[in-house]
């Protein structure tokens, strides 16, 4: 999961299979929708993999090491 909100551009790797994405693929950070709140921890981002967009969860993404 991700932790506060990285910068756009930033490389994830997914937690779970999302439509053709499978989990640990890795993907670029395009914008948070909604801004880090502890009280709302499933906020979402855009994420770009291989030309398609997809829209995702806090708790679907983690920063790739």
């Amino acid at each position: 999961m991700l932790e506060n909100d990285p910068p756009i551009g930033t490389k994830v790797k997914f937690n779970r299979d999302i439509e053709t994405a499978k989990k640990n693929d890795l993907a670029t950070l395009v914008r948070p929708l909604r801004k880090h709140d502890v009280e709302n921890p499933g906020d979402e981002y855009e994420v770009a993999f291989y030309g398609k967009y997809f829209i995702v969860q806090r708790r679907d993404i983690e920063i790739a090491q």
